[in-house]
């Protein structure tokens, strides 16, 4: 599945974007910030790759103008409350809160809620990752408690309808078409067929 809007495309991660993501994996100004610091082998990214959840997860890489700039995946699928944890990697640190990953979260945020009837996401970010916890503050997100190092965040469709027109208007105004393509797949018991729509 691809997900497309302009110079963006979200698409499925493959057996050949997993050395990419390892290496930014272990990246040590990356990883100061993970909850899992240990260094990842290859063989250990193909054994997470072969047994990684698509029933209850997702993972996209982020592009901009076909090239790689992130990931983004979802997992931990609730069905009962329809719930799903959230987390982004952006490949070059550089690249920390800037409008093109702000625009990528907000339009997965976008995906889950519309698209996939999710009722609420969830997130842990690093207490030092300022700019991770801004932008999924901008997208609705609130603090609901700590842990250790850790903030725990959670964001709802009221919260997140309560920014979507002002985000619309920001990011979205000169080109509000989104492109589903290659996909006929069914995501957290919701068929995503291809399509175009407009936000």
């Amino acid at each position: 599945m691809k997900i497309i809007n302009k110079d963006l495309t979200l698409r499925q991660l493959t057996i050949g974007d997993i050395e990419l993501v390892r290496q930014r994996r272990n990246d040590r100004s990356l990883s100061k910030y993970f909850v899992t610091r240990d260094y990842i082998t290859y063989q250990h990214q193909i054994e997470w790759f072969k047994d990684f959840d698509w029933e209850n997860g997702y993972y996209w890489i982020i592009e901009f103008d076909g090239v790689s700039k992130g990931s983004f995946f979802v997992n931990k699928f609730d069905k009962t409350n329809r719930s799903l944890y959230t987390n982004v990697l952006i490949f070059d640190e550089r690249d920390s809160g800037s409008p093109q990953f702000i625009r990528a979260s907000w339009l997965i945020t976008y995906l889950c809620f519309e698209r996939l009837n999710i009722k609420f996401l969830t997130s842990k970010i690093h207490k030092e990752n300022i700019s991770a916890i801004q932008n999924d503050e901008y997208l609705g997100f609130k603090i609901t408690g700590e842990e250790e190092n850790y903030l725990l965040l959670r964001c709802n469709k009221e919260s997140f309808d309560k920014r979507r027109v002002a985000f619309r208007n920001l990011f979205f105004r000169k080109n509000n078409s989104i492109s589903i393509i290659e996909s006929e797949e069914v995501l957290f018991g919701q068929r995503l067929n291809d399509s175009i729509f407009t936000i």
